[in-house]
């Protein structure tokens, strides 16, 4: 099989950490039957991940090695290519890297992305060269229901990929997959794999759900041969005719066509609207993270769920069956149940707290943003409070080192202490990347200002060169003082 979306080069983004962690995540991909892999790191990302220049050079070394333990799985040069609001002005300047170095570019927007701002992406890409394979659609919230503005976004030369785990029950984006499905809207399957606990490697057995519930040729189609042609450059497999409430002829198209032109005002419109706090705020969604990343859910739990449209209702009931593609919906019903798609509920009031002589004492009520802001900023001093107890504990074992008598014994111990450091700041960056980029997602799923993401991550930057600093300049003394 192919997986044509994963992030599975080791200190890129926010996938693997190190070598190690990489080569697990292929060896399960190989088990699993997979033997083609784009590898699709996070380019243009606002969190800037720190490997994103050394691409090239780290997806060479990778390669080689992946060739020494697997001579029959090839990897190939990729990305996911984030598309901002303020880069749909500039295209031009953005950079891409495509598919094996086809047509096909893998594109991720924001979470709060509207329709034309999609449309509008692939339109400016097609001119460019570039057909658009549009990552996990079913997480955006805007095109959720919206199957007239999937289809013309399909019309319009795009590709629509679905991630294999939310196929799943367990997904809360099971329902938004099925209705897709329902509708021949679906393209490819990947995995988007960052590790090897949470969101692991691994298409079979999607492959075998949707083999069982639409037809092998279908499964094919979407798993096999639509990413064998991409990884080739050559035009995808036709979909099945979809008939469910088509739109069709010149009028629709042309409808289309006049509401694009009053794209870019409704992008400044919306914007104005927003920041005066003018616009409904959409309904708090948590990105599926890594284990520790689950940490900072508990922290903001308090935050309300919001409707964005009357149409949008909550079932209490939820769905706990976690068999795969199995629903119980009626297949004329087009609504989604966004049970499976709301992040937090609300646990009760707690707006008084109780002073120490047992009496309620009024406080300010916090708001959604200033709680889900909170719990991120809390977990991270957590990570921050964590690194700077490993640096002085790392400190107290190279003052032992250095005075070591043996000039040898001394040098090699310095730097086996020097080596562990440097994958205990490895590991500490990607816990911090994974972190910020879940919090990206999610202020800009609730249409809240992100610069915050950007001062945590120059706030840890800072961090972590004082400390290089301070620590450098503290041993240089001790050497000094006893060498």
């Amino acid at each position: 099989m192919f997986d044509i979306h994963c992030h599975m080069l080791p200190g890129v983004d926010d996938g693997p950490a190190d070598t190690e962690e990489a080569l697990e995540m292929i060896e399960a991909s190989y088990i699993d039957g997979i033997r083609h892999i784009a590898m699709t790191s996070h380019l243009n990302h606002p969190l800037g991940f720190p490997g994103e220049d050394d691409y090239d050079g780290i997806f060479c070394d990778f390669k080689k090695l992946v060739k020494g333990h697997y001579p029959d799985l090839e990897i190939y040069p990729a990305a996911e290519v984030y598309i901002s609001r303020k880069m749909l002005s500039e295209m031009d300047k953005i950079d891409i890297r495509s598919i094996n170095n086809t047509k096909y570019v893998l594109v991720e927007f924001s979470r709060n992305v509207r329709f034309h701002e999609m449309d509008m992406a692939v339109h400016e890409l097609k001119i460019m060269g570039y057909k658009v394979i549009i990552a996990h659609l079913e997480q955006y919230h805007s095109v959720r229901e919206k199957y007239d503005d999937i289809r013309q976004l399909k019309a319009d030369g795009a590709v629509i990929q679905c991630n294999a785990e939310n196929f799943s029950k367990d997904s809360r984006y099971s329902r938004v997959v099925e209705e897709l499905m329902k509708r021949n809207l679906v393209d490819l399957v990947a995995s988007d794999c960052h590790n090897t606990v949470d969101r692991a490697p691994g298409l079979r057995k999607t492959f075998d759900a949707v083999s069982r519930k639409y037809g092998r040729m279908t499964a094919e189609r979407m798993f096999l041969e639509n990413p064998e042609r991409i990884i080739k450059g050559e035009d995808l497999a036709a979909n099945p005719v979809d008939t469910t409430g088509k739109k069709g002829g010149m009028a629709y198209r042309s409808l289309i066509m006049k509401l694009a032109a009053v794209a870019a005002v409704g992008i400044v419109v919306a914007a104005l609207l927003m920041s005066k706090g003018i616009l409904p705020v959409p309904d708090i969604e948590v990105a599926a993270g890594d284990e520790d990343s689950v940490k900072y859910v508990e922290a903001v739990d308090d935050v309300e769920e919001k409707d964005v449209a009357e149409t949008e209702k909550v079932n209490d009931e939820g769905m706990k069956d976690t068999e795969y593609l199995d629903t119980n919906a009626d297949d004329n019903n087009n609504s989604i149940d966004d049970n499976n798609v709301s992040g937090y509920e609300n646990r009760g009031d707690e707006s008084a707290d109780v002073d120490e002589y047992g009496t309620g004492s009024e406080t300010v009520e916090k708001s959604d943003e200033e709680i889900l802001v909170g719990g991120y900023v809390s977990y991270l001093e957590d990570l921050e409070a964590e690194y700077m107890e490993t640096c002085e504990s790392y400190y107290t074992m190279l003052k032992a080192a250095i005075d070591i008598e043996d000039e040898a014994e001394r040098d090699a111990e310095i730097d086996d202490i020097l080596d562990e450091l440097g994958r205990v700041e490895t590991r500490s960056d990607n816990q911090v990347y994974k972190t910020l980029y879940d919090m990206q997602n999610d202020l800009e799923e609730c249409e809240y200002d992100v610069a915050v993401v950007r001062e945590l991550r120059e706030h840890y930057l800072d961090v972590k060169m004082e400390v290089s600093e301070e620590y450098k300049a503290q041993l240089e003394e001790y050497g000094n003082l006893n060498l």
